[in-house]
């Protein structure tokens, strides 16, 4: 370090010298700096910018999805041909042509088989009345294509439906809670279509919830009672109720219900 009374006695020539080269270092310094801030800036600025990566599923994923598809597919079918009790797990093996043990990597009896069935169903469910194309619109809309997508499952499944209301006490605990978190996702969209209709004024009611209760009812009861063949066409039944929902509402607009 050079002192100020060294610095006094030195010869002007040697102290323009040296501070030439200080201002020379200054400046060499001084990109160097201003790349290291402008490279942590862009690094910074990339980690902000970059989204986050969604991990595709794996072989292994996929093939294990495919085989318990594959089994909850041959386990449905022999529960509503065969009943609960009449479905056994050596049947269902049989149906998939396999063994026992290939089922039980899976599923550890058939009321867990019977429980994802059901899961699986409500899920598929749910996922149609968040897609944009049902879950969108005026009140009146939503509420058609809510009772829609609720029948035409109803029907569909009734048989399975059937089956599972005789059996819930035998299913695991753990289970039935998750099937009865999955219903209350339906009531608890159903309430809120009702909510925003009567906010609107497009529906006449001061108990959404009642109301979402009692139209949900109307949706399930058609597993009970519906026969193909002897019944109106499901899509005629679906539209009708459709239709009942409104007025029991007290909607007087008029709604163009879909083909």
């Amino acid at each position: 370090m050079t002192t100020r009374k060294q610095d006094r006695t030195r010869p002007p020539a040697e102290k323009a010298a040296i501070n030439d080269g200080a201002a020379t270092r200054s400046v060499r310094q001084a990109p160097t700096a201003r790349k290291a801030a402008s490279a942590k800036v862009s690094s910074t600025s990339s980690r902000k910018r970059a989204a986050p990566e969604v991990a595709e599923p794996s072989l292994q994923d996929e093939l294990r999805s495919l085989k318990v598809e594959r089994i909850l597919q041959a386990a449905g079918k022999l529960f509503v041909e065969r009943g609960f009790v009449g479905t056994t797990m050596d049947a269902i093996a049989e149906q998939l042509q396999m063994t026992k043990p290939f089922i039980y990597q899976f599923f550890d009896n058939k009321h867990a088989v019977l429980a994802a069935i059901c899961d699986r169903e409500l899920r598929e469910s749910l996922a149609l009345l968040n897609d944009p194309a049902t879950n969108s619109g005026a009140p009146e809309d939503r509420l058609i294509a809510f009772i829609r997508t609720a029948m035409r499952r109803n029907i569909a499944n009734r048989g399975l439906w059937t089956l599972v209301a005789s059996e819930e006490k035998q299913l695991p605990k753990d289970m039935l809670t998750s099937i009865r978190g999955l219903e209350m996702q339906f009531h608890k969209r159903l309430s809120t279509i009702i909510e925003d209709g009567a906010a609107s004024g497009a529906f006449q009611t001061d108990q959404p919830a009642m109301a979402s209760r009692a139209v949900m009812g109307m949706t399930q009861w058609v597993r009970r009672w519906y026969r193909a063949g002897i019944d109106p066409a499901a899509e005629l039944v679906t539209q009708e109720f459709a239709v009942l929902a409104l007025r029991m509402l007290g909607c007087t607009r008029e709604v163009s219900l879909p083909a």
